[in-house]
């Protein structure tokens, strides 16, 4: 009793758009049901006198988040470099470019 774990969550949109996260809810051994809304606010405003009076706060906006199509993600390796060159003495080396995203559909490389 009075135990506390930290919990990490994980979040897959199945499309685009924007991804809104209003609160969770759990299952504890398939017979105890809890759901907790998350209902965030930003800092307090003051500007207006109508604002001072009563409680009035800015959108909190870390729990919305916008969701963007796949992309290519590029990984960048040299190879037959060696650990240590003098100045001014130039070699030969293998770039490796792997793309561990979504489909990459073309590639220019600038001199």
């Amino acid at each position: 009793a009075g135990k506390r774990s930290l919990l990490q969550l994980g979040v897959r949109p199945m499309r685009e758009g924007e991804l809104r996260i209003t609160g969770v809810t759990w299952l504890l051994q398939n017979m105890v049901r809890g759901e907790h809304a998350l209902e965030l606010h930003g800092r307090r405003l003051n500007a207006t006198k109508a604002q001072r009076m009563g409680k009035v706060y800015e959108f909190h906006q870390s729990l919305v988040m916008p969701v963007i199509p796949a992309m290519p993600l590029l990984q960048v390796s040299v190879e037959l470099m060696p650990d240590s060159m003098l100045l001014g003495e130039v070699r030969c080396a293998k770039l490796v470019l792997r793309n561990s995203g979504a489909a990459l559909t073309s590639l220019r490389l600038r001199q």
